[in-house]
């Protein structure tokens, strides 16, 4: 995608790619930790969407694959 933004008092025109990661709510703080920790960016663009609706299997789906493995 192609981001349009100022930085540091400059207008900036990048190509950059962006990250969709699916993880419940409880999870989010570790996640954004983790991205920050690992990104090449000072403030990469990372927010959290709630869930309004949505397929149950994919909710399901979502809510074992980030589930304490036992």
């Amino acid at each position: 995608m192609t981001s349009i933004y100022v930085w540091e008092g400059k207008r900036q025109h990048e190509s950059e790619t962006a990250v969709l990661i699916k993880t419940r709510e409880a999870l989010a703080g570790r996640v954004i930790a983790e991205v920050r920790a690992l990104h090449s960016y000072a403030n990469p663009a990372l927010i959290v969407l709630p869930i309004v609706d949505g397929s149950p299997d994919f909710l399901d789906w979502i809510a074992a694959q980030t589930a304490v493995a036992p």
